[in-house]
């Protein structure tokens, strides 16, 4: 149907959205003048080369600067791109690279690295061409005369000087990424362009160090250190095949082992037909991405990462040894032709000796590695491994010996030697075998599928491996642990959670201390503050983490309060609010003033219907009065929709603790109506202090009688000298995490419990989140949701986020 809008009212409204799109590059102009200037530049230059110079070379390169001395050429490379198409991509990424830069260094410490960092970076670049051609390297000898133009040298270099002005920890993570991925492809491309981008990053590295007048100094070098640069290393090995794959031209010095994935055998028809097929393309990369899975285990401390590390690396040493004929111990068979035989010596070597240096690498960082780690032995991946290759072997020989059309005919030998060729990409197979080629439809998928069978069943084994987890911890409350409470050592609402089940624990060496934990998708989240003495905290603290990052674990402090986060914030540590806990001084509380006149009112009214409140405890009741209690909580968690949550919300499991106190609201008839449960903070032995846990009432009770619970309740604590009362932090209220507060309200309400924990005038302190590393933010945040209701169904997480994104 056509549109009956009014052409002046269409022109209109595209006139206003482009004058709301001049507003914001406006606004984005002054608050980054170098970033969007830089952007106009390689802009404005683009539409000049295509306008003028479209043949031209404007780039620079060994030849153009050291043989013709086109000085200028070397500043202008910087400017254009050397496709058109290639412009979006640049702009996205300086607006992201150097925008972050700017906002860090400043508008004139940016304009600077970019201009230092051209020159610097160029002439590092060249250097290592030059030293190239010194060498007689043919790589280098091939590309001296190229004319390269790349704005992308300074951008790079630009941001990793900014990276200086980032929490040590965070810059040492982003500055690993960074070059991880500049050495991929200086190592598999191996373009000018390439290096020279290498020498912008270090260039800007090295400024950078200089904008802040400090020294990088290596430092002793953590575990979890350790297995970084490791996992940044397996990267570049499962990355750099697939870059040298899509690379225009490769003539980067791993380019022979990027090879290998990257070619397929030209010996003979039959090897040459299977490596047309999807399968045979899946036999060459999922070892790659066996690779990286290998790369995040050992980023995470799983032994599994190390163990596929080593493993997957020294078969492809010794499948590229085979290969080249290098095998000494290995000779193939009768009429074999190595394909080996014009590639030159640096070809065997690289091939050959960068997964042997990265698989004994892997296997010296072992003791980075803890003994218990915290996941499943990695010897039960083997053995699965072992019983797939059992069963592939065992379905193909019978695929193809019991089904006719196999030509030639061949023996059991044969077919599993023709099983392993199915097995191993295409590129590492020197020789032709003569192998039997089914022509019915069900043999000639086994042969063309197999072995991308073989290797998903073996990825989806290694990613069962990763997620399956062992916890060597202990996960019951011992009396030192309840000892600590009691004498007092903790602070904050979620203290005496510590006792509860679910958690595990870790004892600080000569029991100073203890720290209650959870572990979830690999967030090892407290509950809580460390139990120990003030003076010990700092000692406490430090061998948790190192405990936890032994195991690959990220961990969190979570429910802290301010004096932990003033602790830790000169320690690097981020924080971010997550609730307030609410608290009301019983010495100075009053019922009067027009802002409690609702609470007073539900007091007037509850004596008048003849409920009476009774302090007690669960052990008190009689089991008429615990069953009434089992009724209550199954009638609340059946009206919601949602699983009942955990982690800092207590059950009617938790009001069975003989120091956890009640308090009841019983009607005339003798029936429990509505029950709280109340944990207790000690100082020296003594109940200081009461926090509100499990708050219920019956469908029907009286309006307002949670009202009166609540006042009896901080009356009967003033009444036995009990100092204060917490109305408990209502958890991921005006938090942090808005995303999963939203989520989560509609079926727990959060904010309105928060709101209404308001009407009875407490103090308000915040609770935090404190975390060491901004990237791991997503995985706590899941981590967190995953605490508070374990049970929760794919549908039923659906059901809460669909209302989020509206």
């Amino acid at each position: 149907m056509a549109s009956t809008t009014p052409l002046a009212h269409r022109t209109t409204t595209v006139g206003a959205r482009i004058r709301a799109l001049a507003v914001m590059v406006s606004r984005g102009a002054r608050k980054l003048p170098v970033t969007w200037s830089v952007i106009v530049v390689f802009g404005a230059a683009a539409a000049l080369k295509a306008t003028f110079f479209a043949t031209a070379g404007l780039g620079t390169g060994l030849d153009s600067l050291l043989v013709q001395h086109d000085w200028a050429a070397a500043g202008t490379s910087v400017l254009f791109v050397e496709k058109p198409v290639y412009l979006t991509g640049v702009v996205v990424v300086t607006l992201g690279l150097l925008g972050i830069a700017e906002t860090r260094l400043g508008s004139v410490r940016s304009l600077i690295a970019f201009l230092v960092v051209t020159v610097f970076g160029i002439a590092l670049g060249i250097g290592l061409q030059s030293a190239g051609v010194l060498l007689d390297n043919p790589a280098a000898e091939s590309t001296r005369g190229q004319h390269m133009s790349d704005p992308l040298i300074p951008v790079i270099g630009t941001f990793l000087a900014s990276t200086a002005y980032l929490r040590p920890v965070i810059g040492a993570r982003v500055r690993v990424i960074s070059f991880a991925v500049l050495l991929v492809f200086v190592l598999y491309s191996g373009q000018p362009s390439d290096l020279y981008r290498l020498g912008g990053a270090v260039s800007g590295l090295l400024l950078g160090f200089v904008f802040t007048k400090t020294r990088p100094r290596p430092g002793k070098r953590s575990f979890s250190d350790t297995r970084t640069l490791l996992a940044a290393v397996v990267t570049v090995t499962a990355i750099g095949p697939l870059v040298s794959a899509l690379a225009p031209a490769r003539v980067g010095l791993f380019e022979p082992l990027g090879a290998l994935f990257r070619d397929s055998a030209t010996t003979g028809d039959a090897i040459q037909g299977a490596a047309d097929t999807a399968g045979a393309i899946l036999v060459s990369v999922l070892p790659l991405v066996l690779q990286l899975l290998a790369a995040a285990a050992i980023y995470r401390g799983q032994r599994l990462g190390l163990w596929l590390a080593v493993s997957v690396n020294g078969a492809l040493s010794v499948m590229a040894a085979i290969y080249f004929g290098a095998a000494p111990t290995i000779t193939p068979p009768a009429g074999a032709s190595p394909a080996a035989a014009d590639d030159t010596l640096w070809s065997v070597v690289v091939a050959i000796g960068v997964p042997a240096i990265v698989a004994i690498g892997a296997f010296s960082c072992l003791k980075s590695f803890p003994p218990n780690p915290g996941h499943a032995p990695s010897h039960r991946f083997f053995v699965r491994a072992a019983l797939v290759t059992v069963a592939v072997t065992a379905v193909y020989i019978g695929t193809v010996v019991l089904r006719a059309g196999a030509s030639p005919a061949t023996s059991v030998q044969t077919i599993v030697t023709d099983l392993v060729e199915r097995l191993v990409p295409e590129g590492f197979l020197a020789f032709e075998q003569p192998a039997p080629v089914p022509t019915d439809v069900l043999g000639r998928i086994m042969y063309d599928w197999i072995g991308a069978v073989f290797w998903l069943c073996i990825v989806a084994l290694a990613v069962a491996g990763m997620l399956r987890r062992r916890l060597d911890a202990p996960a019951t409350v011992s009396s030192g642990t309840r000892a600590f409470l009691k004498m007092g050592w903790a602070e904050g609402p979620l203290a005496w959670m510590t006792t509860w089940r679910g958690n595990l624990y870790w004892y600080a060496p000569h029991d100073t201390g203890a720290v209650a934990y959870r572990v979830v998708n690999g967030v090892a989240v407290t509950t809580g503050e460390p139990l120990c003495e003030p003076r010990n905290m700092a000692e406490v603290v430090r061998g948790f983490v190192t405990f936890c990052e032994d195991r690959g674990w990220v961990p969190v402090f979570y429910g802290a309060t301010e004096t932990l986060r003033v602790h830790l914030s000169g320690q690097a540590w981020y924080s971010m609010k997550v609730a307030e806990d609410t608290l009301v001084d019983t010495t100075t509380w009053s019922l009067g003033g027009k802002k409690m006149q609702n609470i007073r009112t539900s007091l007037t009214r509850a004596t008048k219907t003849g409920v009476r409140f009774e302090w007690t405890t669960y052990s008190e009741l009689t089991s008429t009065k615990k069953a009434q209690i089992e009724d209550i909580s199954r009638e609340w968690v059946a009206e919601k929709s949602l699983p009942e949550m955990g982690f800092t919300l207590g059950g009617v499991r938790e009001l069975k603790d003989s120091d956890v106190s009640l308090m009841l609201a019983i009607t005339a008839d003798g029936d429990i109506d509505a029950v709280t449960s109340w944990l207790p903070t000690f100082r020296n032995g003594i109940v200081t202090g009461l926090t509100l846990d499990f708050m219920r009432r019956r469908t029907g009770s009286m309006p307002g009688l949670m009202d009166a619970v609540i006042a009896e309740t901080i009356t009967e604590a003033r009444r036995t000298g009990v100092q204060t009362v917490s109305l408990s932090a209502a958890p991921l209220a005006d938090s942090g995490l808005p995303w999963l507060s939203r989520a989560l309200e509609p079926a727990y309400g959060f904010q309105s419990l928060h709101r209404y924990k308001n009407k009875f005038q407490p103090e308000i302190r915040p609770v935090f989140l404190l975390y060491k590393n901004p990237f791991n933010l997503p995985a706590v945040g899941l981590g967190l949701a995953k605490a508070y209701v374990p049970d929760m169904s794919l549908n039923q997480a659906i059901r809460i986020l669909t209302p989020a994104r509206a």
